[in-house]
């Protein structure tokens, strides 16, 4: 007898060659496997899966997809599903041998780690990053590694490490063109230029991330470093301005879904409370008003 059913959804999935259809049943056998937590076993499927379709090319498995989606919930606040991405990007990373895809599901696992304030698995991804790195010769999973490192001395009040780190992940991606690093290095130490008092160095740092995030977006400024900004002001007792640029940046954040990086919240929750403290009720009403109209680009022209 004719299994008409079966028949009609293999061909619907255009599965009707064999080897296609091993690889989708190796493929969902992964997705259950990864389902329960299984991710070596659910590896060795992922590989078979691809052992079985590489005559028609990636059908079912889009690493870099998942490892862009990873990113995306976790920006969003999403932990445990930007986790369960990351494992599955990782699983198929390796079983494909794709560096990339490994390279940045490892990463998705570092920022984890750092939200989580988990030092024994950012130090295990961190490690795995680095040894990607000699592996690959790729020199970015080298840049990621430090970056992490240093994301956790900060958070861990060790400005000295904190400020080393970054520094080596700037000059680094200096070198080899990351131009995202390279300003995400100048964001990260103006935290540190603050804490230590250095503002005049902390101003450089601040401009030098918005021009270099602008080349990256169409001369657009990248949102994000509001939160720079606002510990900035805060920092030159610049309160009101402090004040429009903080309600300003979660606005923003709240129209894109936008959730600060673990070491970026707790300076931007530290402006907040001291705004809170120190403003009147009105000056905190007028600054709020001000914001509400205000762009990326007319916060920094007016206030930086």
């Amino acid at each position: 007898r004719r299994r008409r059913h079966t028949r009609w959804c293999v061909r619907s999935r255009g599965l009707g060659d064999v080897y296609k259809r091993q690889a989708y049943g190796w493929s969902h056998a992964a997705e259950i496997l990864g389902a329960a937590g299984e991710w070596s076993l659910a590896e060795r499927a992922y590989r078979r899966a691809l052992d079985a379709n590489s005559p028609y090319g990636p059908m079912f498995l889009d690493g870099q997809a998942l490892v862009d989606s990873a990113y995306n919930h976790f920006r969003a606040g999403e932990t445990a599903r930007s986790k369960a991405l990351a494992h599955k990007a990782l699983a198929i990373g390796r079983a494909a041998e794709d560096t990339s895809v490994t390279g940045g599901a490892l990463a998705a696992f570092c920022r984890l780690a750092l939200r989580e304030k988990d030092e024994d698995a950012l130090g295990s991804c961190s490690s795995e990053l680095t040894a990607l790195a000699q592996e690959s010769s790729e020199q970015k999973w080298q840049v990621y590694s430090i970056h992490m490192r240093a994301e956790y001395a900060r958070m861990n009040d060790d400005l000295g490490t904190a400020d080393a780190l970054y520094l080596k992940s700037l000059n680094l991606s200096e070198a080899i063109g990351l131009t995202g690093m390279v300003a995400a290095e100048n964001f990260n130490r103006s935290f540190v230029s603050v804490a230590r008092g250095e503002l005049d160095s902390a101003t450089l740092q601040v401009r030098e991330f918005f021009r270099v995030s602008a080349t990256r977006n169409d001369g657009e400024p990248d949102a994000y470093g509001l939160i720079a900004l606002a510990n900035l002001l805060v920092a030159r007792k610049q309160l009101e301005s402090g004040a429009t640029v903080v309600f300003a940046a979660e606005r923003i954040f709240n129209e894109k879904d936008i959730v600060p990086d673990p070491a970026d919240a707790a300076p931007l929750e530290a402006a907040r409370q001291t705004l809170q403290s120190k403003l009147s009720r009105e000056d905190l009403k007028d600054a709020r008003e001000t914001s509400t109209s205000m762009t990326t680009r007319q916060l920094i022209d007016e206030y930086l």
